[in-house]
């Protein structure tokens, strides 16, 4: 067992992520927006299918669902997972215990918690990636309820098969026995013959990791291959942009895409973004 840590202040990885910024243009995802006559019976009858093939999925509502209407979509997924109400940045922004209010606010303190709802990027990530893997989310279902004054920054996805693909079979492996230095899945695994990552991008923070593997490794050779894959999740080639705008509905299977947010402007109190988030297990 080796045990080391990866500094994310290269400055490879920091030059690809200029696209975090909201001056950098991205590609429009190549996701069809549907448009069904009514959202709870396509919920019903045709999205778990839809989700099935394309492991995300753009729908335009005629008009906003109401909390009860929005749980009832997330439900048909699977179970609502909890979100932090002990946390006092956190706690304000939730309702009905699974649903957050995703809004931004100039008076919220740059941290961890708290990204969400600042005009700072959001680095790529899985989500909940240090929790078990029967703890991680499914499936992510967002709600625009107020593109606002910040509507530019977009929600960036990045498919999981395009990182996969790009790695070399020794990265692959080298990601597959090594995980964080806690009690988590490694970086990447593999589920009924399917990859799935576990990573999110610390920076500006180091990351605390352990390798299992087998044979002898040095952490530069460790750190190299996170360096690599960080340089595959910020392709632009690989990424794109979701432009938000009122009523637009959004699920993404987790298991299949790496997702953060551009960099907004700064942001008015009376002209906020609003974005209604569940995660569901």
């Amino acid at each position: 067992m080796l045990e080391g840590q990866y500094q994310s202040t290269d400055k490879g990885v920091e030059k690809c992520r200029e696209f975090l910024l909201v001056d950098k243009k991205l590609n429009l995802p190549d996701i069809e927006v549907l448009k069904p006559e009514k959202i709870q019976e396509f919920a019903e009858t045709g999205l778990q299918g839809y989700l099935d093939e394309n492991h995300s999925c753009l729908i335009k509502l005629n008009q906003l669902l109401s909390n009860e209407e929005f749980l009832a979509i997330g439900k048909l997924l699977g179970t609502p997972i909890k979100e932090f109400a002990s946390d006092p940045v956190v706690a304000p922004y939730i309702e009905n215990e699974v649903i957050l209010n995703i809004k931004s606010n100039n008076a919220i303190k740059d941290n961890p918690s708290s990204q969400p709802f600042t005009s700072r990027y959001l680095t790529l990530h899985t989500e909940c990636s240090r929790r078990k893997a029967e703890d991680q989310p499914r499936y992510l279902v967002f709600m625009c309820c107020n593109s606002g004054q910040f509507s530019e920054a977009k929600t960036i996805m990045v498919p999981t098969k395009k990182i996969i693909n790009a790695l070399t079979k020794q990265e692959i492996d080298t990601l597959l026995h090594t995980h964080y230095a806690t009690e988590t899945p490694s970086l990447l695994r593999q589920e009924n013959g399917h990859f799935i990552f576990s990573f999110r991008d610390f920076y500006p923070h180091p990351m605390n990791w352990v390798y299992t593997g087998n044979d002898a490794k040095t952490e530069k050779e460790i750190n190299e291959v996170i360096t690599s894959l960080l340089l595959k999740i910020y392709d632009p080639d690989n990424a794109t942009g979701i432009q938000w705008e009122e009523g637009l509905l959004m699920i993404l299977d987790n298991r299949h895409f790496f997702h953060g947010k551009q960099k907004g402007k700064q942001i008015e109190s009376t002209n906020t973004r609003h974005i209604k988030r569940l995660r569901i297990i």
